[in-house]
């Protein structure tokens, strides 16, 4: 979904591509062998995959920048503008591109106890050491913007803590 979206806010029209759905891996080994020209990576910055594609002197990183990706995080909310830090990968400068967020997802059949439990016990501020020692997709992990621009129904559990923790409106009170 997220290649295509990028794709439209480039203009890029789907017909005009020879599009396959293939794991990372397969990808790579496509590439490797001159039977793939691009594949979309969706992970976090360093990925030794990329990392090793780069190296070799296959791939190079290609940036999500300017008026397309202005247009692309209007038509996708739950994508953001990022960087992809210089030196990040071998001879590479900063990279403009988007991000995407992290879901937890939990059956709705989950004790909302349990599953309120879990996000304190996530979010005590004596976790933070473990959560920014934990690579960099852990590390974006903030309470702070947790509940926002969510792309799925809050499970009851985890509703009542963002509402307890100030970071959902109370509901509106029906008369």
């Amino acid at each position: 979904m997220v290649a295509r979206e990028i794709l439209a806010a480039y203009r890029v029209p789907v017909s005009r591509l020879k599009l396959r759905n293939e794991s990372y891996d397969v990808a790579a080994g496509l590439l490797l062998q001159g039977k793939l020209d691009a594949f979309f990576f969706e992970g976090a910055a360093p990925s030794p995959l990329v990392g090793d594609l780069i190296a070799r002197g296959t791939a190079r990183l290609i940036a999500i920048d300017g008026k397309a990706r202005r247009r692309l995080l209007a038509r996708v909310p739950s994508l953001s503008a990022a960087t992809i830090q210089a030196g990040t990968y071998p001879g590479a400068g900063a990279i403009q591109t988007v991000s995407s967020r992290t879901l937890w997802v939990v059956k709705d059949s989950a004790p909302p106890d349990l599953v309120y439990g879990i996000l304190r016990a996530l979010f005590h501020p004596a976790n933070r050491a473990l959560l920014d020692a934990g690579g960099p997709s852990a590390r974006t992990i903030r309470l702070e913007e947790a509940a926002e621009g969510l792309t799925a129904p809050l499970h009851p559990g985890a509703e009542r803590f963002y509402r307890d923790m100030g970071k959902l409106a109370a509901p509106a009170k029906s008369r």
